[in-house]
């Protein structure tokens, strides 16, 4: 029993009509009652009750009169009318009022227990075709929204229905599609391939997919369609409804993407750069041709390998691992890096690296083969050292010349001359003067070969090592210039590598040339000291020192060859030389060269 529903009682006589009421309200039912025919249109389009009890006879209307109007007002859905009668209950009369719409029809006198169940079977009624009411009108309120041509077809591959999007799609109202078969609004081949997919639909009763180019009004579509199935009661498919999407869109994009894959492909595969694609595991799942030459190895090899197999840098799988998320952190990145070649090649990389997040997520990375460019820096960064190593062996050679040639003449000549000087004694005084004075010039051209002999080549540094040498070269500076030179220098527990103590003993005698001829200075301060990680050596002057590189005049751009030897001599030990100098300031002159490249041996 459902105490929500409502019965309307429509009789002029009071005492049925109160019998009536009577039976439905203690059956738990909610009565309301009217005596004419009026009064029970206007209840029941006022209160809408579930189900109408509607006497035959009435005084002012027929009952099936107002059955008909209440079943042909579309505002009152689903509204069951019971029709009754005393008088009226010949087989005709009840014909009749079935026919007007009527649900059921119920001849007085009745047993009020099968009365009651009547009401309540006729109530169940009403409900079911209330919810399938609803329903029906959910799902084609679905149907006639959607985006998507829907249409349903009999076993004559009939049209039984249509939505408003399969119309737009045909250009064609309801009526002119009706009863058609689809196939009669396209091309042949395309009828064909329509018929078959619906056969195979009733036949298979499964769903079927198809997809395929339709010409419609306003050009030519890709549909993408799926058929399904409609059964009876018995199981039999009946009809098969159809759901066709607009599948253009996606096509296109589709091809648009396999487009650029075979482009993107293309470009991979031609470049002259060198191309793999990792996993974050560092499974190589990619590379491009270029690589394979580059590397020796062929592309099935190279797919079967992990990265460290060929990545010098990253010897170890998990290196490698959290470098690859690294990269796909960061976004990018740029390194150089070594990799062995199948012939057992190290071929030196620069690689350019990012990151795809796609799925895990993977790391693309072009490479350049970089061996010669590396080989040829590592010649230019060699070069200077090795015109510095040939200025030294040349200024070795010429100090030799002049110690074993030029001085010895010079001495034989000077040797002759007091010879000439004793073997003659009736010289006249003047001629016996420029002997002595040519003595004294032979005397004087000796100590400057000495001097330059040992400018060009130190006898001290080779024999006493770095400090000593600086020591003796500050002491004659001082007493050649007059400038006051003040050293700290310190004496390392062991003598330094030969070029380590040559080139410092250089910067030091450039930059005290260079005090001396532009500084104006009057005092010079010289430290040479050993710290835990450096060698330094500290020249500082109290001259005029010169404008910062920036603000040189253009007529002086020109100089400074000096400087940039010292800075040469300096990179080549692995060390720095750093020049700080401003108008009326000074000058200081700061080498630092790490110990660990000065190759330090036992005295």
């Amino acid at each position: 029993m459902n105490e929500a529903s409502r019965i309307l009682v429509v009789d002029d006589n009071p005492a049925i009509l109160q019998l009536f009421s009577q039976i439905l309200r203690t059956a738990g039912y909610e009565v309301r009652e009217a005596s004419t025919g009026r009064q029970g249109l206007q209840q029941t389009r006022e209160h809408r009750p579930d189900l109408v009890l509607l006497d035959v006879v009435l005084p002012d209307m027929r009952g099936v009169e107002v059955c008909r109007q209440i079943k042909a007002d579309a505002a009152l859905p689903d509204i069951f009318v019971v029709l009754f009668s005393g008088e009226a209950t010949g087989p005709a009369h009840k014909v009749v009022g079935l026919d007007t719409g009527a649900d059921d029809y119920i001849t007085k006198p009745v047993n009020p227990d099968e009365f009651l169940a009547r009401i309540r079977t006729l109530l169940r009624l009403k409900r079911t075709t209330t919810a399938l009411r609803v329903s029906e009108q959910r799902y084609r309120g679905l149907a006639e929204s959607s985006p998507d041509a829907i249409f349903i077809v009999d076993r004559n591959t009939a049209l039984q229905y249509v939505n408003q999007a399969a119309m737009r799609w045909l250009g064609r109202t309801e009526g002119e599609v009706l009863g058609c078969s689809p196939a009669e609004f396209f091309p042949p081949e395309i009828a064909r391939r329509q018929r078959e997919s619906l056969q195979r639909a009733f036949e298979k009763g499964k769903l079927v997919h198809a997809e395929a180019w339709t010409p419609f009004p306003g050009g030519v579509r890709w549909i993408e369609s799926h058929l399904v199935p409609l059964r009876d009661q018995k199981g039999v498919v009946v009809s098969v409804m159809g759901v066709a999407r607009d599948a253009t869109k996606r096509k296109r994009a589709e091809e648009s993407l396999k487009e650029r894959e075979e482009l993107r492909r293309r470009i991979i595969s031609t470049a002259m750069e060198g191309f793999w694609m990792l996993d974050l595991a560092g499974n190589l799942v990619e590379v491009n041709e270029a690589y394979c030459r580059m590397s020796g190895y062929s592309r099935e090899e190279l797919l079967s390998m992990h990265v460290s197999d060929v990545e010098v840098n990253e010897p170890t799988p998990r290196l490698v691992v959290q470098h690859t998320r690294r990269i796909t952190q960061s976004g990018k990145d740029q390194f150089e890096t070594r990799h062995h070649c199948k012939d057992g090649r190290v071929m030196e990389v620069e690689v350019s690296a990012t990151s795809l997040k796609l799925g895990k997520g993977y790391v693309f990375a072009f490479m350049r083969d970089i061996t010669d460019r590396k080989r040829i820096e590592k010649e230019l960064r060699q070069l200077p050292l090795r015109i510095i190593e040939s200025q030294e062996a040349e200024r070795l050679r010429v100090a030799r010349e002049l110690h074993d040639g030029v001085n010895q003449l010079i001495a034989s000549a000077k040797m002759r001359l007091r010879k000439v000087g004793k073997s003659v004694p009736a010289l006249k005084p003047a001629a016996r003067e420029i002997l002595s004075r040519c003595s004294e010039l032979l005397v004087q051209a000796l100590e400057e070969n000495r001097r330059i002999a040992r400018n060009l080549r130190p006898s001290d540094l080779d024999e006493l090592g770095l400090a000593a040498a600086c020591r003796n070269f500050c002491r004659q500076f001082q007493t050649r210039t007059g400038l006051a030179v003040k050293c700290s220098i310190a004496r390392p527990g062991r003598r330094l590598a030969q070029a380590v103590e040559l080139n410092l003993f250089r910067i030091l005698q450039e930059t005290m040339n260079n005090v001396e001829k532009h500084a104006c200075a009057k005092t010079v301060r010289v430290q040479l000291a050993f710290q835990h990680s450096f060698i330094v050596l500290r020249i500082q002057d109290d001259g005029h020192g010169f404008p910062a590189r920036g603000s040189k005049p253009a007529k002086q751009r020109g100089r400074g060859v000096g400087l940039t030897n010292m800075r040469e001599r300096a990179v080549s030990l692995g060390g720095s030389c750093e020049i700080k100098s401003a108008p009326n300031r000074g000058t200081t002159v700061m080498v630092r060269i790490p110990r660990r490249n000065a190759t330090l041996t036992r005295i």
